[in-house]
Order: structure tokens, then sequence, then C-alpha cells
């Protein structure tokens, strides 16, 4: 099984960023000052890649169009703070991502957890016309508007893990955006009106937390009251606040575009988000359930293994308070360098059986997948999952849908994902 699709715990999060330096506060201030007075320095060209060298560049980019969200264009967090400006001020990032291509990688890769309205919804789903509720923050006093943080709202975390999401880890930045038809909760902007404005300009208020939080991040607020938005970012350096929040007001200052886009460096460049290939509506139609206005891609930018590259995309039914297993997909795609790499790969797991992994062909072909084949999961005696595995050309894909009722066994599975894995692939192919 993939190892994304088992969410089983591997490590406890590392503690790993510094404690807290005195007067940090300080110069966070000033350079935020220089930000909101839209001081914004000049983008560095990136240098040309000499002849004969491995192309580790990824081009990170925007849909054009920007997702309306009950007739409200959103904007996606991970546009607000992209990948270029966390590997310029982030030590050590551009050395870990110059193992691509060679006989060495990361204990764990680098990562890109992204979390974005991914299609036009017409009425707020859920509870996602109402203001989000207070929460708790462990370590974290009262007085801090990360207790309005919420998953149910467009982020984006860069760090380097197996799985970010779920804390493990190290994790450089976090950035959280609450925009209409979400309304900003009352409590937030009572508090903010409390805090003292580190800035304010062209109808930004920007506001930095005076000390580290618990887990060593710098904590900034970033509130439009026009826009009906409020971002909040952690940043573990000084550096990487400054140029963020350069970027998110500069970013919040013009319309919003549509989602961000991946393109990876050759020759992994045919890897595609998942999240097309399994929709909201395919969600729907398979599993009876709705899923959220969130589609949730983890985007991995070191290699996993075997030379192969990997994005993965889950969706969850929403907001599920009846009780019961809750419907959930999850689609991930290994881009391997050339399609002997991909078969190699497919024949060592069906060859080697590990103890507790079984596979068995899919009986019935499918006509546009190279090959298809089961995995069986299980835990001492007790099987915890199946997942069906395709090989297509140098891809892999591995696709999981679990409903209300579990599966009796591998061919009530197969039987079942038959139609979405059909569908899975025509997405592919075209």
């Amino acid at each position: 099984m993939s190892p994304d699709l088992q969410q089983t715990p591997t490590n406890k999060k590392k503690k790993w960023l510094l404690p807290v330096a005195v007067g940090v506060a300080v110069v966070v201030i000033a350079v935020i000052i220089a930000v909101a007075l839209n001081v914004f320095m000049p983008k560095q060209g990136q240098k040309p890649t000499d002849s004969g060298q491995i192309d580790r560049t990824f081009k990170i980019g925007a849909e054009p169009q920007a997702i309306t969200y009950a007739n409200n264009p959103v904007y996606d967090a991970c546009n607000l703070m992209s990948l270029e400006t966390v590997k310029k001020n982030i030590p050590n990032y551009q050395s870990i991502l110059d193992t691509i291509g060679t006989d060495k990688r990361p204990d764990e890769p680098l990562v890109i957890a992204h979390r974005y309205v991914d299609r036009d919804i017409a009425q707020p789903l859920g509870k996602d016309g109402e203001a989000r509720s207070k929460g708790t923050v462990l370590g974290q006093g009262e007085a801090s508007a990360a207790t309005f943080i919420s998953s149910a709202d467009s982020n984006c975390l860069y760090g380097q893990s197996k799985d970010i999401s779920l804390g493990y880890g190290k994790t450089f930045a976090k950035v959280f955006i609450t925009q209409r038809p979400t309304p900003i909760a009352q409590e937030l902007i009572a508090h903010l009106a409390t805090q003292t404005k580190t800035a304010s300009e062209g109808g930004f208020d920007v506001y930095v937390e005076p000390s580290r939080d618990s887990s060593g991040f710098l904590t900034a607020t970033i509130f439009n009251s026009s826009k009906g938005i409020v971002v909040i970012s952690k940043t573990s350096t000084v550096e990487l606040a400054s140029a963020a929040l350069t970027e998110i007001v500069n970013t919040l200052s013009q319309p919003a575009k549509g989602p961000m886009t991946v393109t990876y460096p050759a020759p992994w460049t045919p890897l595609v988000n998942p999240c097309s290939l399994l929709t909201a509506d395919d969600f729907q139609h398979f599993t009876g359930k709705p899923t959220g206005a969130l589609a949730e891609e983890t985007v991995k930018l070191t290699e996993v293994g075997g030379g192969q590259m990997e994005r993965l995309c889950q969706r969850l039914e929403i907001e599920r308070l009846n009780g019961g297993d809750i419907s959930e997909s999850a689609v991930a795609i290994r881009q391997s360098k050339d399609v002997q790499a991909a078969q190699k790969y497919s024949d060592n797991l069906k060859n080697n059986d590990k103890d507790n992994i079984t596979v068995q062909p899919l009986k019935q072909k499918i006509a546009l997948a190279d090959d298809a084949y089961v995995k069986t999961v299980t835990s001492g005696d007790k099987v915890i999952g199946y997942e069906l595995e395709m090989r297509i050309g140098a891809a892999l894909i591995f696709l999981s849908l679990k409903g209300e009722t579990p599966d009796a066994s591998a061919d009530a599975f197969s039987a079942r994902i038959l139609p979405v894995a059909l569908s899975v692939v025509e997405k592919y192919r075209h």
C-alpha cells in the first residue's frame, strides 16, 4: 500500500526549531512595516541551467481563472506564499532539492500540503457560511489569532515529512485564509481591536504577535475588513516572515487567480494533479455522499524511492454527524523515470508479498491500463483495507475508496472499485 494511503503514524513530531530569540519581535515588526508600506523588493531572476546539468526546477503557477464559491472569487492559500519564497528563506532547502536525480534522497520528502477550493460552488456547503468557532491551541495563550485557525479554510503547509498534515516531521511555514462566503468571526475582529497594529496601508491591517508560539513559529495576521479576508501566517524564520508577508500583501492587492499549479522537472513532467482524476462529482456519484469544498493535495518535491515522484489527493465526506464510517477517497500517482522502472516496481511488489500485504490480479482487465491488481492490507488476522493499483506507462496510480459499509472481500472491493478505476483511467489518458 502506498505509504500515503495508510495514514499510520511513524515518528513523533521532531523538535527542531530554535528557542525564542531575544528581540526577534522587534526585528519582525520592522520588516513588516516596510511590507505594509508596499516597499516590495524586486524579484531576482533565476540563473540559467548549465548545459548538461539536471533540471531540478519546479514550475509553480496558478490557473488564470479564479474559482468562485457562492459567487465570491476565492484565493488559494498556496498562491499567497509560494514555493520560491520558502525555498529562498529556509536554510538548506535548496540543498535538499539538489538530491533530485542523484543516488541520494532525504529520509523524509519535502512536501506541500495544499487544501483549496477546486471547483465553482453555487452555495455554501456545510458550515462554510458561518463564522468559524474559536478553537484551542495547545501551549498558546488566549490572546492569539491562532485560536481562529480552521482546517476547513484554504491552507498551505510547507515542510519535510511523510504526513505533514498530521503534524509529523518538520514544518517550515503555514498560511491560512478565511474569506467569503465564510464571514470573519466577531470574536476575532474584537481580538484584533485590542492589538497594536504593526502597520496599516491600502486597506490592509498587519498585526505581529510579540513572541514566538510554543512550536517556535512567528505569527502574523493580515486583515482587510472591506474584502472580508483574514490571513494568518506562521513562519519559522524572521527572513521567511518578512518575505512571505511581502508576497501575501502583494497577492491580496490583486484579483484572485485559480488554484496553484505545479509542473515537475523532467522526466517526471507528466505527473498531473490527482485531484482532477476523482472529482467532487465523482466522489458523490460513487459514494452517494457529498464531499466538502476543499480538495486535499499533497505535493512531494523529492523522490520517494525507486526514482519516483508522488502526488496524492484526498476527499472526505462533508461534516458527517450521524456516526458510522466516514466515506473517503484517495488517489495517488507515482511517476517513474521510465516505463521499465514502473514495471520493475510492479513486478517486485507482486512477486514479494510483505507480511501485511497480499497482492492479487484484478479479474477484469482495464483496457487502458497496462496492469492492475488489488492489494489487501492486514494487521494481524484483521483486514484493514483494500487498494487498487494500476500501471499506465511510467505512472503508477493508487486508488482507495471507502464507503459506509466495509467490503467483505477483495473480490467485493474489486467489483465496487472497477467503475471508479475506469473513470480515473479515462481521465488520466485524456
